[in-house]
């Protein structure tokens, strides 16, 4: 009896094969990675977000 529902629930909610994923180049490798590296005004970003932070918030 169990296993009977556990077939009905089976065939009631068959999932569809899934398309393969597309395989994306590493993160590392985004142009946007590593693009504030030579600035200058943000060597500490904790700092600078905080700084941010308190000026916007006043």
């Amino acid at each position: 009896m169990v296993a009977d529902f556990i077939a009905f629930l089976r065939l009631r909610y068959a999932q569809e094969p899934h398309e393969e994923a597309e395989i994306l180049p590493a993160l590392k490798d985004e142009p946007f990675i590593g693009m504030w590296r030579d600035r200058t005004d943000v060597a500490d970003s904790s700092a600078w977000v905080r700084a941010v932070r308190t000026r916007e918030w006043e």
